[in-house]
């Protein structure tokens, strides 16, 4: 493969775009230290492999860390963008692009450095030359994968990946030319075997392992069980069945017992406790003493704390009295039940609801009739008022001689108003005669109204006058007239707001809401009657009598006789709610009661109501209570046990036996004892049983164990053979590369590369007779020159893939004096023919130098390096 172009725009310190076009097989790029050499081998690594690998290694930056834009990013508005043209053996091109959007949202963490590769756009371009230098390409691109890339390259295996083996074989970074090493012993050897590709060997080989060690790890446990299930005798004991609950199954009461997969001394210990603390527990116990205990506790909780039974205690004997109970309860029901106190006081008024609705109807009319005739005399609607006062019933003539006298004064009042209008306007004109004429009287003397000519003005003036006196004369003898229907229609209003006073007091008017109440009152209730006899025979309240009524007058007697009636009653509010919980709930109380004996009804009589002391009974209820408390917690206190034998802390009289006294004296001590034997002759049988399966599995595991450990070691030998076998082919180029690029250092000819017998790990030897590594012992410069060593004869002993035949070196100038430098320019003349060398150096002399040793490669006089100045290519844009 050879790399033909590199496209770079905005990447590091190159902002505008740049194209790098790779004319020869050795390039070489100088310029001094900061101007862009490294930029270019990062720009060809994140091509080839996706990241840059020293910058995922160093991982400086905290992951957590978030970043403005990634670090190689120059402008932060403007998109990053990397092409690579290469071209395989075969003669086939492939455009390689990578690309970020500057526009894309992003999640700022994502600019991490070690992260920030992972926003690259990966596509495959255009191969012909306009294509891959326009910026915009990348638009029209196809996606291209990783795996495309590897496969371009041509690995003589599938598993040979680009990102694994570049850094190895391709590419020697500057200040890192040690990458490989300054690996630890072990990981050199890991290296290698992904080389060696026995990936599949090692993962076989450690899967063995782990199995072999799981195996050993039962083999141990199957001896200690063995160990712990020592085998011993015990005579035979035969089984009996203790007489426990029946719901619940103990293991240790079966006939066989269950002591878990392993049989272990844990359930064994847990039964034969559980045995002995019933043993314990029926030394001492006593049932008989538990159950008195369990009755003193139950009436205590049911009866002693329980206030509604002491109720019932109170109010039993009035409850046994049946028909009084019964009519103390319609007496109190019929009390509080504000219907009844309702329809008592209005009574008299439930057969007159049409005639009061009548009353309230005509006391509307004759607010309206009263409105009208108090308005301004000229606004009272005639025809309204006259059939009004035919609904209220009016006086005939009175009605008549009012439409009589109203219509005619309405009529003479509108004629004064025409006339004084006429009036008003020839008063105006003749006042205003010298403006207004008629369009043809120069002289004035034609009257504007008819149009005459009166010959004069004077004249004219004295007709006018004359015709306002007339009008005068008219009006005023009009307005008289008008005034004297006025008066005659006043004193019609007059007597009919007398009429309207007559009758307001007539009318009996009741308050709407009471009228709404009386549409739901039913005196045919069942209990009315019996409130009515309460009221009439305890009470002095009498009904309401037909009359006006007011709400606030009905509300106030309806709240004095609620009262006075509750004041009357047996019971208080409180008092009955106890009466009738007692009274509904009897037979519950009386189940209670039937447990204890011990309450007898003498005990109870005096401070129990009844017929005899009801009517005292109200102001007594507190002392009856503290009687009867009294009197049970005599009964409580004579309630007497042994406390110390009725301890059950771990309810085994409860678990065992269902607090049954019988079952508990059926279970012996002497059963109890046999139960411990039997135990521990059911755990012996069961543990030799135990040791025989045990010895069965250690034969079988054994033999695995012993077939897996010879595969195991099989693979090991095998696996080291030929790591070695490999590692053989390497040591003799290394050797001959390290000696002539040291050229006879103080220690010997060359470094020796060597493998540990026990574990095939790699070292790196200076001498013969020294078996440190050569890590400790060179300065760096000698070991960046084993690096150097080590990539050669890699890649002259590998044969990885025909197409990738390139190497990177960046710098090695700075690692190296100037007898090694002429080494390793000699080794790459001689030993990597065929390959695309891409070398840079910071020193102009040391780049001629180069430059003159690969020209001078044969006799052919074409020029083979193409040098690159780095600081013209990116800053002057040559």
């Amino acid at each position: 493969m050879k790399i033909e172009k590199l496209f770079i725009k905005n990447f590091k310190n190159i902002k505008s775009s740049r194209i790098i076009d790779f004319q020869k097989n050795i390039s070489l790029f100088v310029g001094p230290n900061g101007f862009g050499k490294t930029t270019i081998f990062d720009a060809i690594e994140i091509l080839l492999t996706g990241n840059v690998s020293r910058v995922c290694n160093a991982q400086i930056a905290d992951a957590r860390n978030t970043f403005k834009t990634p670090y190689f990013q120059n402008d932060p508005n403007e998109d990053v963008l990397l092409k690579l043209l290469v071209k395989n053996s075969q003669n086939e091109s492939l455009v390689i692009i990578r690309h970020i959007n500057s526009k894309e949202k992003r999640n700022k963490r994502e600019h991490v450095p070690y992260k920030s590769f992972g926003l690259f756009q990966l596509y495959k371009g255009q191969t012909d030359s306009e294509s891959f230098s326009k910026e915009e390409q990348v638009k029209n691109s196809q996606p291209l994968s990783q795996e495309e890339i590897n496969s371009f390259l041509g690995f003589e295996n599938e598993n040979y990946k680009i990102e694994n083996i570049y850094n190895l074989f391709n590419y020697l970074q500057q200040e890192e030319t040690d990458f490989y090493i300054k690996k630890s012993e072990a990981e050199r050897k890991n290296v290698l075997n992904f080389l060696l590709q026995i990936q599949d060997y090692e993962s076989q080989k450690n899967k063995i392992g782990d199995l072999k060690d799981r195996f050993k790890k039962i083999l141990e446990d199957l001896q200690k069980q063995k160990l712990e299930h020592s085998q011993s005798t015990y005579k035979a004991v035969d089984y009996q069945k203790i007489n426990f609950i029946p719901d619940r199954d103990f293991e240790f009461n079966n006939i066989k017992i269950n002591f878990g997969e392993k049989n272990s001394t844990e359930a064994f210990d847990v039964y034969f406790e559980e045995v002995e603390n019933l043993i314990a527990f029926k030394e001492y116990f006593s049932p008989k003493d538990y159950l008195i205990r369990k009755e003193k506790e139950t009436f205590k909780r049911e009866i002693i704390d329980n206030t509604e039974m002491i109720s019932y205690l109170i109010f039993k004997k009035l409850i046994k009295d049946i028909q009084l109970s019964q009519n103390l309860e319609q007496e109190y029901l019929s009390v509080n039940n504000e219907h009844n106190v309702k329809a008592y006081l209005l009574e008299n008024f439930l057969s007159k609801v049409p005639f009061l609705k009548k009353q309230i109807q005509r006391k509307n009319n004759l607010s309206s009739l009263a409105e009208i005739i108090h308005l301004d005399i000229n606004f009272i609607d005639v025809r309204n008022t006259e059939s009004l006062l035919k609904i209220l019933k009016a006086n005939t003539n009175a009605t008549e001689n009012f439409v009589k006298i109203f219509l005619e004064y309405k009529e003479l009042n509108s004629q004064l108003d025409g006339s004084r209008k006429d009036y008003f306007r020839v008063n105006d004109l003749r006042n205003q005669l010298k403006i207004h004429k008629v369009p043809d009287d120069n002289y004035h003397q034609k009257c504007v109204l008819c149009g005459y000519d009166w010959q004069n003005e004077e004249k004219l003036q004295l007709k006018y006058d004359e015709l306002g006196a007339s009008f005068e004369q008219n009006l005023s003898n009009l307005e008289k007239l008008v005034s004297r229907k006025r008066k005659e229609a006043e004193d019609i209003l007059l007597k009919i707001n007398e009429f309207i006073i007559r009758e307001e007091k007539k009318l009996v008017i009741v308050d709407e809401r009471i009228l709404s109440e009386l549409e739901l009152l039913d005196v045919e209730e069942s209990d009315f009657k019996i409130y009515k006899d309460f009221v009439t025979t305890q009470l002095s309240t009498i009904p309401f009598g037909i009359r006006s009524l007011s709400w606030l007058d009905y509300t106030n007697e309806f709240q004095n006789l609620v009262e006075a009636g509750k004041g009357k009653l047996q019971f208080s509010d409180i008092l009955y709610e106890k009466f009738d919980f007692s009274r509904r709930h009897q037979e519950k109380f009386e189940l209670l009661l039937a447990k204890y004996s011990s309450i007898t009804k003498e005990n109870l009589e005096e401070y129990q109501v009844s017929s005899s002391n009801l009517s005292v009974f109200k102001g007594k209820y507190s002392i009856m209570y503290s009687g009867i408390l009294s009197l049970l917690e005599n009964i409580y206190q004579n309630i007497d046990y042994n406390p110390e034998k009725c301890i059950d802390s771990k309810k085994i009289f409860k678990t065992y036996f269902d607090e049954d006294k019988k079952r508990f004296d059926s279970c012996t001590l002497e059963m109890l004892e046999s139960k411990k034997e039997y135990i521990r002759y059911q755990f012996e049988l069961e543990q030799s049983r135990i040791i025989f399966q045990i010895n069965s599995r250690i034969d079988k595991i054994k033999k695995l164990k012993d077939y897996l450990e010879s595969r195991y070691w099989e693979y090991v030998s095998n696996i080291k053979s030929y790591q070695s076998e490999i590692i053989d082919k390497l040591k003799l180029p290394f050797f001959l590369y390290t000696a002539k690029i040291l050229q006879n250092y103080q220690q010997g000819m060359g470094v020796f590369l060597t493998t540990q017998e026990k574990n095939a790990n790699i070292r790196f030897l200076a001498n013969s007779y020294n078996d440190q590594d050569a890590m400790y012992q060179l300065s760096s410069g000698q070991i960046a020159i084993i690096s150097f060593a080590f990539t050669l004869s890699l890649n002259t002993t590998f044969k990885i893939s025909d197409d990738l035949k390139i190497l990177i070196i960046d710098d090695p100038i700075q690692d190296m004096d100037a007898m090694n430098v002429y080494a390793l320019i000699d080794m790459l003349r001689h030993s990597l023919l065929n390959y695309q060398i891409i070398m840079s150096t910071h020193s102009d002399s040391s780049a001629m130098f180069i430059k003159y040793k690969f020209d001078r490669m044969d006799s052919d006089s074409e020029s083979k390096v193409d040098l690159i100045n780095v600081k013209t290519l990116f800053l002057e844009g040559k």
